[in-house]
């Protein structure tokens, strides 16, 4: 169905938006809009890229989540120097002698690519650069103010919990240079001021 062409202003910033796009976002434009948390990068800019396609092709947030949450890429998930001019993705690095190292222009590090926990735990630790397939990115939460959302098929609850997983994964990585303990459930670095794990949810109480 086509477009509407009258557009009216976002309600945060005043860009001028098609009605449809307001309709489903609640008024805002697909920059302002409260249910995407951008962060700079490579990595983030594809995702925000994906989601905002995916919700002028489909009209709906939930479906625009789940369209983003089947992308299973292998991304950059330690950073040494967490610059944005990271290339973000394992396929962008230079390849090497070995299929699971390659080679990070911007740093000049090692990147290693890992498939499993346990790998990802061990590289981790030893605070290499890794890269893992999956979906590394939040989950975008969904608006439901004015009505409520649609149940989901038992198939897209699995595809949905499996990225929320995967993101509380990528955000204990994240937080391993605040952490001094690693949780003896999951393995995964917990930070100092949380009292419990963001991968297994044990309560691990907090380091002071």
């Amino acid at each position: 169905m086509p477009f509407e062409t009258a557009r009216i202003p976002c309600a945060k910033c005043g860009a001028m938006i098609l009605p449809a796009t307001a309709n489903v976002t609640g008024g805002f434009c697909l920059q302002c809009h409260p249910a995407k948390a951008r962060k700079p990068g490579a990595v983030a800019e594809h995702y925000d890229e994906a989601f905002d396609a995916a919700l002028r092709e489909t009209q709906s947030l939930e479906q625009a989540t789940l369209a983003v949450c089947r992308m299973q890429l292998s991304t950059i998930r330690i950073c040494a120097i967490e610059s944005p001019d990271c290339p973000g993705f394992w396929d962008h690095l230079e390849t090497t002698d070995d299929t699971a190292v390659r080679r990070c222009r911007v740093c000049s590090r090692s990147v290693f690519l890992c498939l499993g926990d346990a790998e990802t735990l061990s590289h981790a630790r030893a605070e290499h650069c890794l890269a893992r397939r999956g979906f590394g990115f939040q989950v975008l939460r969904t608006n439901h103010e004015f009505e409520p959302p649609p149940p989901l098929s038992p198939e897209d609850q699995a595809v949905l919990e499996t990225a929320q997983a995967d993101y509380r994964r990528m955000k204990a990585l994240n937080r391993l240079k605040y952490s001094s303990r690693f949780c003896p459930q999951c393995g995964y670095p917990c930070p100092n001021w949380e009292e419990g794990c963001y991968v297994c949810s044990r309560h691990l109480g907090v380091v002071k």
